[in-house]
């Protein structure tokens, strides 16, 4: 597990990659964030509550899901140096709609919604960042989103595999098969 000063560059590099964070920014990442471990299959976030943090997955993988009936239905995966969150409650006050759990053992590091929210007014040289992130999560949902009858269930994993960090460990196939909308 990294400490939390190597959590905050390693979150640092990957936002880099969008643009080069000015020294305030930095520091302001290393006052305002906490390290969190989660065990597999722990819940960050339970359906109904109200999303208090945004997380950078430092290692592992988390997921999204709904309950529907007796049925887990993942509707997303992140792994390794992505951001996650409750996007159903994210930035505005409501319940989410999505469980938040750990696929495997996750170090995330972690910043209150609010301290976000301030991060923006206090430094807008940030939201260009937040714009280029939020483009890169659009676009990586809209690939997810590819109907099952275009693509077979095998070529969308393989795809997925090859966009993921090598470091990341192999979860449940059923977890893969579930977010990919085929049903063994």
């Amino acid at each position: 597990m990294q400490n939390h000063a190597t959590a905050v560059t390693t979150m640092l590099s990957m936002l880099d990659q969008f643009q080069e964070q000015p020294e305030e920014v930095r520091s302001y990442f290393l006052h305002e964030t906490k390290l969190f471990t989660f065990r597999k299959g722990e819940l960050l976030l339970k359906a109904g509550d109200y999303c208090e943090y945004i997380y950078f997955v430092v290692e592992g993988v988390v997921r999204g899901y709904i309950v529907d009936g007796e049925r887990e239905v993942t509707t997303w995966l992140t792994c390794e140096h992505e951001l996650v969150t409750s996007i159903s409650s994210l930035d505005v006050e409501r319940p989410a709609v999505e469980h938040i759990e750990a696929v495997l053992d996750c170090t995330l590091l972690g910043m209150p919604v609010q301290k976000m929210d301030e991060l923006y007014r206090l430094h807008p040289v940030f939201n260009i960042t937040g714009r280029k992130l939020i483009q890169k999560y659009y676009r990586d949902a809209g690939n997810e989103s590819v109907p099952s009858a275009a693509f077979k269930c095998r070529r969308k994993i393989s795809s997925f595999f090859r966009s993921i960090p090598a470091t990341v460990e192999p979860c449940s196939f059923k977890i893969y098969c579930f977010f990919f909308e085929y049903y063994y």
